[in-house]
C-alpha cells in the first residue's frame, strides 16, 4: 500500500467507526427515558440486556463464519443492513403503540420490543471485532489505530445532540429511527471498505 492509500484509508474507517458507535449511543441514553411509564421497570432493564445477550450468542455462529468464509468487510455489512433494520422496526413498535393509544395511556408491548432488541444486540455486537479487523488489517501498524478508535467516543457524542436537538430526546421513539439509519447506512458504507479476507481461509492450492 502506498502512503497516499494509507493516508486516503484512514478518513474510511474513522467515518465506519464513527457511525458503528452512533448506532449504540443512539439508542442506550434515551431508551430508559422514553419507556418509563410504558413499560414496566424489570422489563426496560431486559431490553437493555440486549447487548449483553448478543455478545454471549452471537460468537456460536458469526465468529466461525466470519473467520473462514467471508470477508469482514462483507459479514460488517449484513450484519449491520439486519440490524438497523430491526432498530427501525423497534422505532415502527413504539409507534404504533402510540397511534393506538390515541392521547391516553402508552403500553409499548414487550414481546416484540424484546426479540427485535434481541435481534439488533445479536447482529450488532460481532461487528466491533469485525470493525477491528479492518481497522488493524488496513492500518500502517497498532500504534496508529488509535486515530481512528476516536471516532467511536465522537459518534456516541455526536449521535446525541442528533436524537436530542432533532429527534426529540427521549419524548418520542425517532431515535430507534435515527440509529436504524446509522446501522443501513453503515451496512451499505462496509461493503465499500478495503477487503479483508478471513484468516481461517484454507490456504489456496
Amino acid at each position: 500500500m502506498t502512503e497516499n492509500q494509507v493516508r486516503g484509508v484512514y478518513p474510511r474507517l474513522q467515518l465506519a467507526y464513527l457511525l458503528q458507535f452512533a448506532i449504540w449511543g443512539s439508542w442506550a441514553v434515551a431508551l430508559g427515558g422514553y419507556l418509563n411509564g410504558k413499560m414496566s421497570g424489570p422489563h426496560i432493564g431486559y431490553l437493555f440486556m440486549a447487548i449483553p445477550l448478543g455478545a454471549i450468542i452471537a460468537p456460536m455462529f458469526t465468529g466461525a463464519i466470519a473467520d473462514r468464509y467471508f470477508s469482514a468487510q462483507k459479514v460488517l455489512g449484513v450484519l449491520h443492513v439486519i440490524g438497523g433494520a430491526a432498530l427501525v422496526a423497534c422505532g415502527v413498535v413504539c409507534d404504533q403503540a402510540e397511534t393506538r393509544a390515541a392521547g391516553g395511556a402508552v403500553v409499548v408491548p414487550f414481546g416484540a420490543l424484546m426479540v427485535l432488541m434481541l435481534i439488533s444486540g445479536v447482529c450488532y455486537m460481532p461487528t466491533i471485532p469485525l470493525l477491528n479487523t479492518v481497522v488493524f488489517k488496513h492500518v500502517p501498524d497498532s500504534a496508529s489505530a488509535p486515530k481512528v478508535f476516536i471516532f467511536g467516543t465522537a459518534g456516541w457524542i455526536v449521535v446525541n445532540l442528533i436524537v436530542e436537538i432533532l429527534g426529540g430526546g427521549a419524548e418520542t421513539p425517532h431515535f430507534y429511527f435515527i440509529g436504524g439509519a446509522c446501522g443501513i447506512l453503515l451496512g451499505l458504507y462496509s461493503f465499500t471498505l478495503p477487503d479483508t479476507p478471513p484468516k481461517g481461509a484454507p490456504a489456496a492450492g
